[in-house]
C-alpha cells in the first residue's frame, strides 16, 4: 500500500512539474509604471498574479499592475515580419527595428538587424552608434521590482578616479522622490516605516479610509508635504519613476557608449565632466545626478554684441535641443554649441532628425518634470583627475524636498 502511494504521489509531482514547463513561456512582461521583466513566464498557474523567472529567481507581478505582456516567440516573428518588408537598402528601418528589439530585450535580434544596417552602411555613425547601445544595454544587470541594495563597485584600473563616490540610498531616495509624478507614478511603489502613516493620520484633516482609497504615489505626496521631517524620513520610494526608468533603459547606455568612453569622460582625460561607467543602480543614478547638475559657461553664440560667458545645462528640460548632451554629440558643422576641439573626439548623432538625437530629446521635453532639478542636497561632482576627487561624499541634509502638494479629499 505504502509503495502504491509513493508511485502515486511521484507520478502527480512528475505530472505538476511537466505541466509547470508547458505553462513557462520565455518573454517580456510589462507593467503600466513602465518597468519590464524579462524570462520564463508563468501566466496561466496563479488568477491574481503573473510569475516570471529571472536567472532563477521568481518574480511575481499582481495582474493588474500589467500592461502588456511580449512573448519571445511573438517578438521573433515581429521582427521576421517586419525585416522582410523593408527594402534591400534601408538602414534606417533597419535601425528604427534594432531600437524596438532592443527596447524588448531582444539583444540578438537588435544586433541581427544592427549588422545587417552595417552591411548595408559600415561608415555609418547611427550604426556604430546603435551597436555601443545594444553592447552597453546588454552589459547592465537584471533588476527585479523591489531591489533596495546600493553597491559600491570598484572602477577598472585606468576607467575611473582613485576616489568612487556614489549617491547613497537615501540621496537616491531624495531623487525618486522630485521626479515622481503623476500620472506615469500614480503606482509607484512606496514602503512606510515606523508607522509613519499612523503618525500622518493622527494629525487629522484625512480619515482611514480616505487615505487608504488613494494612489501610492498621492499617499505619498501627502506625508512629503507635512513640516515634520521625521515623517518625510519614514516614505520610501522602492520602484523607479517612469522618467528614471525612461533614462535607465533608453538613454544611460547611448550616454556611456557615445561620451564615457576610458578615453573620454570616463577616463582620467575627463575634465570636469566625469561619469561612471561601472553597472549598478547607485552609478546610473549618480551618472543622473551629474547629467541634472552639470553645467559649462560659455559665451552665447547667439548674444548680439559683447556678453558675458552664461552657463548652458547639459540637460536643458524647457529647450531639450539647446542642451549639451544633444549639442555636444552633433557634427560640428551642425552644432549651434560646439564641442571642443579635442583629440579623438567624434560626433554621437548625424543630426538633429537623428532617430537617438529625437529620442532624448523627447525624454529630456516631455518625460522629466518641465523645470530644472532640485533633489535638496548637494553632491560634489567628480572630474577626470583623481587628485580633486572629494575625500567624502557630501552630507545628505535632514529634509527631503518637498513635492507639489496634493489636495487631500474633504473628510466625510
Amino acid at each position: 500500500m505504502t509503495k502504491r502511494w509513493w508511485l502515486a504521489t511521484l507520478a502527480l509531482v512528475a505530472v505538476a512539474l511537466y505541466n509547470s514547463s508547458l505553462l513557462a513561456k520565455q518573454g517580456t512582461v510589462n507593467t503600466h509604471d513602465g518597468q519590464a521583466f524579462t524570462g520564463e513566464i508563468d501566466d496561466a498557474s496563479d488568477p491574481a498574479n503573473i510569475i516570471i523567472v529571472i536567472h532563477g529567481v521568481k518574480t511575481t507581478v499582481a495582474r493588474n499592475d500589467v500592461q502588456s505582456i511580449d512573448y519571445q516567440q511573438d517578438l521573433t516573428q515581429q521582427f521576421q515580419d517586419r525585416l522582410s518588408k523593408l527594402p534591400p537598402r534601408d538602414v534606417k528601418g533597419r535601425l528604427e527595428l534594432a531600437r524596438w528589439a532592443l527596447d524588448n530585450k531582444q539583444f540578438e535580434l537588435a544586433r541581427k538587424a544592427a549588422d545587417e544596417a552595417k552591411a548595408i552602411d559600415p561608415h555609418s555613425e547611427d550604426v556604430r552608434t546603435m551597436l555601443d547601445t545594444i553592447q552597453a544595454t546588454q552589459a547592465e544587470p537584471t533588476r527585479t521590482p523591489t531591489e533596495t541594495a546600493i553597491p559600491t563597485p570598484t572602477p577598472k584600473p585606468g576607467e575611473a578616479p582613485s576616489a568612487v563616490h556614489l549617491l547613497d540610498k537615501d540621496q537616491i531616495n531624495m531623487v525618486r522622490e522630485y521626479e515622481m509624478q503623476a500620472p506615469a507614478d500614480r503606482n509607484i511603489q512606496v514602503n512606510f516605516t515606523d508607522d509613519v502613516v499612523a503618525h500622518y493620520l493622527g494629525g487629522g484633516g484625512i480619515s482611514i479610509g480616505e487615505f487608504n482609497s488613494l494612489a501610492n504615489l498621492e499617499k505619498a505626496t501627502h506625508i512629503l508635504a507635512t513640516d515634520d521631517p521625521k515623517l518625510k524620513r519614514d516614505v520610501h520610494i522602492v520602484s523607479d519613476p517612469v522618467s528614471l526608468l525612461d533614462y535607465r533603459n533608453k538613454v544611460h547606455a547611448r550616454v556611456l557608449a557615445g561620451c564615457a568612453a576610458a578615453n573620454c569622460h570616463g577616463g582620467e582625460k575627463a575634465g570636469d565632466f566625469y561619469l561612471y561607467r561601472v553597472p549598478s543602480t547607485a552609478a546610473w543614478y549618480t551618472d543622473f545626478y551629474i547629467l541634472q547638475m552639470y553645467q559649462q559657461k560659455m559665451l552665447d553664440p547667439k548674444a548680439v554684441g559683447p556678453s558675458t560667458p552664461v552657463g548652458f545645462p547639459m540637460i536643458d528640460r524647457t529647450n531639450p535641443t539647446n542642451s549639451l548632451l544633444l549639442q555636444y554629440g552633433l557634427p560640428l558643422s551642425k552644432a549651434t554649441l560646439k564641442h571642443p576641439d579635442v583629440p579623438g573626439w567624434k560626433s554621437i548623432f548625424s543630426g538633429q532628425d537623428d532617430l537617438t538625437f529625437q529620442e532624448i530629446a523627447q525624454w529630456m521635453g516631455k518625460t522629466l518634470k518641465p523645470f530644472p532639478a532640485d533633489y535638496g542636497f548637494k553632491f560634489p561632482l567628480p572630474t577626470g583627475k583623481a587628485s580633486t576627487q572629494p575625500t567624502a561624499p557630501a552630507p545628505t541634509p535632514t529634509l527631503a524636498p518637498t513635492p507639489t502638494p496634493v489636495t487631500p479629499p474633504a473628510a466625510k
